[in-house]
């Protein structure tokens, strides 16, 4: 029997529609304009999965254009535009879940360009998989320009743009390595009672905490939950020219530096502490800051910004430390 479900639309009438085989692909928007453009009109070529889906976009209280392109796009495209005022992309994503239809929820972000055939490989590996309950693909850079020596000289491009490893192959995949450009789960998840935490990820602040996904995708590797990498469910990840900066990057080292801290088991009640935090954390960035001097009396301009990426990162470590202290008090 097809179940049915009740949305509402941009005009806030009420439209009944058929979820049976369908899916959702949810984003989530705040001042995405400079982007936004470019996303729907590659949406707008994709090839339609199997029966129907939908397309949920969050305006997470945007102050720039973002709605009235939203709008541009309702008679290109089966759009479902939400509004949520309270910033954090997080609050976004719970409240899309509340809109969702059909047994395939597909999250990305609002600076993607899907392949053609993204939707159509992402629902064939479900199910091709039934036993897996998370799946992703291939997270590839579009680049604005080519990139200068330093910032492809050894740094993390999944940390810093969530570009995929290029060796992974189709087949099964830790959870972690699902990322929120290109993840895909199972509505059941959902029908559980299973949320994304609000304390982390975008929330319109310089310092916010990295991980929005990371955080959900643990809590399912926890449950046992399985992954599926589809090699060729791809989509290509819009880099802005102000994400090529260095300012830029230092910035995306201190906001892991705040997730390392608080889920890569740096806490240790047991370790002496100095002001409240574990001792070890201050000497390392002091050896850190010797390193850039070091790095810099040699002359190596590449292994002078790694190392301050390497400081930025504990400079975040330590913030997240200082701020779960003040909350324990």
């Amino acid at each position: 029997m097809t179940s049915r479900v009740y949305i509402m639309r941009r005009t806030r009438d009420l439209e009944e529609i058929s979820v049976n085989n369908s899916l959702s692909v949810v984003f989530s928007s705040f001042n995405g304009e400079k982007t936004l453009r470019t996303m729907l009109d590659g949406f707008c070529r994709l090839h339609p999965p199997e029966a129907s889906w939908q397309l949920i976009a969050v305006d997470n209280a945007s102050t720039d254009s973002t709605r009235s392109i939203l709008d541009a796009y309702q008679d290109r495209l089966p759009l479902v535009i939400i509004e949520e005022n309270k910033k954090g992309k997080n609050n976004a994503l719970n409240k899309a879940i509340d809109y969702v239809v059909g047994d395939l929820v597909v999250f990305t972000d609002d600076d993607v360009v899907p392949n053609e055939n993204w939707l159509i490989r992402l629902q064939a590996s479900a199910k091709a998989h039934e036993d897996y309950d998370l799946f992703g693909g291939q997270i590839l850079p579009r680049w604005p320009v080519v990139p200068m020596p330093w910032l492809m000289s050894d740094l993390p491009l999944g940390m810093l743009y969530a570009i995929t490893d290029p060796r992974w192959e189709t087949g099964e995949i830790d959870v972690g390595n699902i990322w929120g450009p290109n993840m895909a789960v199972r509505k059941k998840i959902f029908d559980m009672g299973l949320r994304f935490s609000t304390g982390v990820g975008p929330d319109g602040s310089e310092t916010y905490m990295m991980g929005s996904e990371g955080d959900f995708t643990r809590r399912l590797g926890k449950m046992d939950m399985k992954a599926w990498f589809c090699r060729d469910a791809i989509v290509e990840h819009l880099i802005r020219p102000n994400q090529m900066t260095q300012e830029w990057v230092l910035n995306r080292f201190f906001r892991h530096g705040r997730s390392s801290y608080k889920y890569d088991h740096l806490r240790d009640s047991a370790t002496p502490r100095l002001f409240g935090v574990e001792r070890w954390l201050y000497r390392k960035i002091v050896d850190s800051l010797v390193n850039i001097q070091y790095q810099r009396l040699r002359g190596d301009v590449n292994a002078v910004f790694k190392a301050k990426a390497a400081y930025y990162h504990l400079k975040g470590q330590l913030y997240q430390a200082k701020r779960e202290k003040a909350v324990s008090v």
